[in-house]
């Protein structure tokens, strides 16, 4: 079986380039890491940004992938009023998110 490092060192062979580790687990590395880059999946956005600062952050600078992402991530008022402050929202992500705050569940 081959570990991350084996297919990393593979990678990094093949296409001679050297990829960079980070410890998305350290709240400081993640804010450093998206002053520079976007994070560019919805999946990536859901699991990585679920600390309210970073994803304040994170919104203050870029969209975010989808509408799938807006409704998991932008289900607190004071943080949906700052997204839409920079970004619209997809039109299936206002219609649910305007719905359930004006109607919890």
């Amino acid at each position: 079986m081959k570990t991350v490092k084996d297919v990393r060192e593979f990678y990094e062979q093949k296409y001679d380039k050297k990829v960079k580790i980070y410890d998305f687990s350290d709240k400081d590395v993640l804010i450093k890491y998206i002053e520079k880059y976007r994070l560019y999946s919805s999946r990536a956005e859901i699991a990585l940004l679920t600390d309210k600062d970073v994803l304040i952050k994170y919104i203050e600078k870029y969209r975010l992938y989808s509408s799938s992402a807006e409704i998991a991530l932008l289900t607190d008022k004071d943080v949906l009023i700052k997204y839409i402050e920079n970004h619209e929202l997809y039109s299936s992500s206002a219609t649910f998110l305007f719905s359930i705050m004006e109607n919890p569940l």
